[in-house]
């Protein structure tokens, strides 16, 4: 089931992304599962959901289960925080909520390390949290599986270089900078201002 979730699930043209793409234009979307604190309201409250809507949150529900684990483990062995942990979180789902074509054609392991990354960069850690580091703790939440860290860290879906061009294949750093910043950097910069902003409130 976690090769399904990490995966296979997000094979481009397949059945779940047209399922998803169905479910992210109803009224009653994001599924409570996905909602961050800057999540709007279901449009559609009260209405019952269809079964298709309640395969898709259980599938979800799974996701965000790997999700969990993986984020806790990566997090608590490079030393993190609770906060910056809260905030690899935030941003992890709200790539669900709002961002889903991101993880089309990839892998949810290469979307936990950008975001990883992604929110400590934004937070300047100290010592400096680099995609080496985080690199080398997914190697060990998962050992044995060369195949698989190989997938995930060198083998990542690129988008063309020019218009027309076809899609390529690139290492997890070239996707983080130019799809998944692209995609999330307003929103992950936010917890900056926060973060600037709690700390000018203790200076006063």
């Amino acid at each position: 089931e976690e090769g399904v979730l990490d995966g296979h699930c997000w094979v481009e043209g397949g059945k779940l992304q047209r399922v998803l793409a169905e479910e992210r234009g109803k009224s009653t979307w994001p599924p409570e599962i996905l909602r961050t604190e800057e999540a709007s309201a279901p449009r559609g409250g009260g209405q019952k959901s269809s079964a298709t809507s309640q395969a898709v949150t259980i599938f979800l529900r799974k996701l965000v289960c790997l999700g969990s684990r993986h984020i806790a483990y990566l997090c608590s062995n490079l030393g993190l925080s609770s906060s910056l942990t809260d905030q690899v979180w935030t941003v992890f789902k709200r790539c669900l909520e709002v961002k889903l074509e991101i993880f089309t054609g990839r892998r949810t392991d290469q979307i936990i390390l950008c975001c990883i990354y992604a929110t400590c960069k934004i937070a300047r850690c100290v010592p400096e949290v680099s995609f080496a580091r985080i690199i080398e703790q997914f190697k060990k939440m998962l050992p044995g599986r060369e195949a698989h860290h190989y997938r995930v860290i060198k083998d990542v879906s690129l988008p063309p270089t020019a218009k027309g061009g076809k899609a390529r294949r690139g290492n997890i750093i070239e996707f983080y900078n130019s799809v998944f910043i692209a995609s999330m950097k307003e929103y992950v910069q936010r917890f900056q201002g926060i973060r600037e902003q709690r700390r000018a409130e203790e200076e006063v």
